[in-house]
């Protein structure tokens, strides 16, 4: 999705759409570093297992 999009949602005020852009991108980048995590979790199982 690109940014273009997000702020043509949120036209009402420039500050709402900020807020709704970062608060998107900090929940984004928190699922991505839970998905990293994860998979570096079960690679170290996978390790010890051997």
């Amino acid at each position: 999705m690109s940014m273009h999009y997000f702020f043509k949602i949120g036209q009402p005020t420039k500050n709402v759409t900020f807020l709704y852009i970062h608060n998107f991108i900090k929940a984004f980048s928190i699922k991505c570093n839970n998905d990293v995590f994860s998979a570096q979790g079960e690679e170290a199982d996978r390790k010890e297992s051997f």
